[in-house]
């Protein structure tokens, strides 16, 4: 797998660190103009599994943003950048 920070290629963004990982993604801590952000990322798929991953993303981001607890972050945006690899990208909560 190709989890490094460096592969983090969100537009506008720089990592920082890696916040955590699991077995289908890892989440990092970056940096843009408006602030820092919590981006969970999908770990290397083969291309057939990148629309069903964003999916599940986009499912996840719905359901936080319904659930609108202050304890829980704001999503910011959900995307399938070129790599393949569907992002979440949340407000970072330290």
């Amino acid at each position: 797998m190709n989890d490094s920070i460096e592969n983090l290629e969100i537009h506008g963004l720089t990592p920082i660190s890696e916040l955590g990982h699991g077995i289908h993604s890892v989440v990092y801590r970056a940096r843009s103009e408006s602030g820092e952000y919590a981006v969970k990322i999908a770990r290397d798929r083969p291309q057939s599994e990148s629309r069903a991953s964003l999916i599940r993303y986009r499912q996840e981001a719905a359901i936080l943003a319904r659930m609108g607890k202050p304890s829980l972050p704001r999503i910011m945006d959900v995307g399938l950048p070129k790599t393949g690899r569907p992002y979440l990208m949340m407000e970072y909560l330290p």
